[in-house]
């Protein structure tokens, strides 16, 4: 929580996390290299990319490639619990 006015809206259970490297040619997790399309187009879409080339090219730009020290995490939605109600009960939401 960065500033006073920052509140928690969801509070959500980590159900992984893995290392990850993006490369040239591909991206390894979990200890394995991912080469071919459909791997590599089904990473760019839960990550929110239109393309595997949009997000080498998005982490070219900010680290340069190979892009190492990063962590894929996913998260269970289905089990969030909304929370910013407690917030304005204890006077802190804006």
């Amino acid at each position: 929580m960065r500033t006073k006015s920052c509140r928690q809206l969801l509070r959500v259970p980590c159900l992984w996390s893995r290392q990850i490297e993006i490369h040239a040619n591909g991206y390894s997790a979990g200890g394995r290299m991912w080469c071919n399309p459909k791997a590599l187009e089904a990473i760019a879409e839960i990550e929110g990319f239109a393309s595997f080339g949009n997000l080498q090219a998005w982490f070219e730009n900010r680290y340069g490639l190979p892009a190492v020290g990063f962590t894929q995490i996913r998260w269970d939605f289905a089990a969030a619990i909304f929370v910013a109600d407690s917030a304005t009960e204890r006077g802190s939401a804006p």
